[in-house]
């Protein structure tokens, strides 16, 4: 892949929502054909994994494992799990680089979803809904090819009249800024996050205590 850089790399730099955006499709699209040939990925290895630094939906994950046909549909799930908990943590700004690649705990944005929702794309929240709280194994990828035939259909504009493009598997485009909107209560969504990611840091330091505790014992 040309332009290669890993994931991690990636991360240390401010990226806008259209880039990260891109990115998650990347990923996705390339978790779904892994799938298709029976292989998962155990972990978002952040040095395994590899971005096109010029294009940020060329991803290629270098940790991957193979599974039987049996096996496959719980570890699609798993990598279903693995990349809704990594693409959120994206979105909260979570210092992925400060934490080496450790994700936010996935019982906590399941839990505390309605505080951060509105941090998400406005058209990507029906998503994040349906894969984290019911759970449905759908993939990122297809959800925006079928967001796009939607939009297309109805005329190719959201709630403000932005006209959106979406990405196909060979085409690349969301609008810049379509979905940077400042919140109305910009004080308000300051105070909610910043209370949010105090208690998911909590949260990740008490499990390590408590691993590093049991490892002693």
């Amino acid at each position: 892949m040309d332009n290669a850089v890993s994931l991690l790399e990636w991360l240390t730099y401010p990226r806008s929502t259209e880039e990260k955006r891109n990115l998650l499709y990347g990923m996705d699209l390339t978790l779904k054909n892994l799938h298709k040939d029976l292989k998962y990925v155990p972990s978002f290895d952040f040095q395994k994994t590899m971005v096109n630094w010029t294009n940020a939906t060329q991803v290629v994950f270098h940790n991957v494992e193979q599974a039987s046909l049996q096996e496959i549909a719980d570890w699609k799930q798993y990598d279903r799990n693995l990349f809704t908990t990594f693409a959120i943590g994206l979105y909260l700004d979570w210092p992925y680089a400060n934490t080496q690649g450790r994700l936010p705990d996935f019982n906590t944005l399941y839990q505390a979803f309605d505080t951060y929702l509105y941090l998400l794309p406005e058209s990507d929240v029906p998503y994040y809904e349906a894969v984290l709280l019911q759970g449905q194994n759908i993939y990122f990828s297809d959800y925006v090819r079928d967001l796009k035939i939607k939009q297309a259909s109805s005329g190719a504009t959201d709630q403000s009249g932005k006209r959106l493009v979406y990405h196909t598997d060979h085409q690349v485009g969301v609008e810049k800024d379509s979905y940077d909107e400042i919140p109305q209560d910009l004080a308000k969504g300051a105070f909610a996050n910043t209370v949010f990611l105090g208690f998911l840091f909590t949260s990740v330091a008490l499990m390590v205590i408590g691993f590093v505790i049991q490892a002693m014992s």
